[in-house]
């Protein structure tokens, strides 16, 4: 039984203590840098990222029984990674050079600017960040190539980076959101959803997502522990270019997140300090934009402007869902990556469990008191990811991930699990339905 979490902090002490998770991040990759075979290089850098999540959950957490679990999250995440690639991409991959890439072009191009960035390091230093590729957000990955300096650009190299991050953004998301969560058993089931969440599952993933999950974490956990104005701002500025990392767009969403707190959210409400603030947004939201945009920004503004708003429910729906027939997974023989699609059926089924208990309790949702910034800031997430004219699944789990502690805490957890099995139901019987009849003759069905 894990008892309630005591571990708040002030601003400082926060900024203090993910300062030395990184440096000790540094020093680690610096002891057990080791690139020679795919093997030797997996296995240091398990050993690198094992001892960084000790380290991570000891400095944020501060429980024996919530490090334990988090060790275990690790191991049991990274093997689900390994066993994903060994099974569904490579199977030869700890017999070879592990630089191969069975994965089709955007991934290729992604290993090949990692590649080129870790290589610049070498001369420029740990800190360069690499400019002229041939990817969008270089400068995220710039970052991420960090560790593949210290163990080379191996294809399960990725695997130990997600799992880490993954259980970074839980760590973070609980400490600032586990005071609120009274009841021990809700408690428990927050920290297994959020160490297991299902888009988190696949480790072996060569995607920035999961890692950009974890640097907005320490931007939403700074501007929740900031204690009075100045700070709030502070942390807002800060939290910002973290936003900016996962995606051009978000780099707004702070600047929204404190909008609502002191316009909406503030239980002694200052008019002049609401009048400052929407006054200030007007003028940040577009400036933010106009630093910021790029061709991705600007497909995204018309993607989500194409769509009628009278099919903004089925959007939504199909945003939630994700990848559609489940059937397709079989193409992962011809291509691979497909594969991945794993944890967006899973994710799929908990995204349509969540909407059917937001359905049923849709007043304990609506309600005011039960919203802070970090449920504005799940539900700008959620909304930008659905809004996405592509509607990719998982910038949909983001918002997803972000409101699992608020989700439970208004839904009981056997009730929750109860309709997460009615989702499953639903979605297969969707899917044989489409295998019996088609997609023509479902249309021919309906009518």
């Amino acid at each position: 039984m894990i008892k309630q979490s005591n571990c708040h902090f002030g601003l400082i002490e926060y900024f203090v203590r993910i300062c030395v998770i990184f440096l000790s991040a540094i020093l680690l990759f610096g002891i057990f840098a080791e690139e020679t075979t795919a093997i030797s290089s997996f296995v240091s850098e398990t050993i690198a990222f094992f001892f960084l999540t000790i380290i991570a959950a000891y400095l944020l957490l501060n429980d024996k029984r919530l490090i334990s679990l988090f060790v275990i999250a690790f191991v049991v995440k990274l093997g689900i990674g390994v066993w994903h690639y060994i099974t569904f991409i490579d199977p030869n991959y700890f017999s070879s050079s592990g630089e191969t890439n069975f994965m089709h072009h955007e991934f290729q191009a992604v290993i090949q600017f990692l590649r080129d960035a870790a290589s610049e390091k070498t001369q420029m230093g740990l800190l360069h960040l690499k400019m002229d590729g041939y990817v969008t957000h270089q400068e995220f990955l710039s970052i991420i190539a960090i560790p593949f300096h210290f163990f080379g650009v191996k294809m399960l190299g990725i695997a130990p980076i997600n799992t880490f991050f993954s259980l970074f953004a839980a760590m973070n998301v609980f400490i600032v959101l586990g005071k609120s969560i009274d009841d021990d058993r809700r408690r428990n089931f927050v920290l297994f959803l959020l160490a297991y969440f299902p888009a988190t599952l696949l480790t072996d993933c060569f995607m920035r997502d999961i890692v950009g999950w974890g640097f907005m974490s320490i931007g939403l956990a700074m501007m929740c522990f900031s204690r009075n104005l100045f700070e709030k701002t502070l942390s807002m500025v800060l939290a910002m270019p973290l936003f900016y990392l996962q995606r051009n767009g978000y780099v707004v969403i702070p600047v929204l997140m404190l909008l609502a707190e002191f316009v909406f959210l503030a239980k002694r409400k200052n008019l002049l300090l609401m009048i400052v603030s929407i006054i200030a947004t007007l003028i940040l939201i577009p400036v933010a934009y106009n630093l910021t945009s790029n061709e991705s920004t600007d497909a995204y503004v018309e993607g989500v402007t194409r769509w009628p708003i009278y099919l903004l429910p089925i959007k939504i729906v199909m945003g939630l869902i994700g990848p559609f027939p489940w059937t397709n997974f079989a193409l992962f023989k011809i291509v691979p990556a497909v594969s991945f699609y794993l944890g967006d059926y899973i994710s799929g089924v908990l995204n349509i469990g969540i909407l059917i208990g937001v359905m049923k309790g849709w007043r304990k949702f609506v309600n005011r008191k039960s919203i802070d910034i970090s449920v504005v800031m799940g539900l700008l997430l959620l909304m930008m990811g659905i809004m996405n004219e592509y509607m990719h699944t998982t910038y949909i789990s983001i918002g997803v991930f972000f409101l699992v502690p608020w989700f439970i805490k208004l839904i009981d957890p056997k009730k929750f699990q109860r309709n997460v099995w009615v989702a499953f139901l639903l979605l297969l019987m969707l899917n044989i339905a489409v295998v019996v009849f088609g997609v023509s003759g479902m249309s021919s069905v309906i009518r």
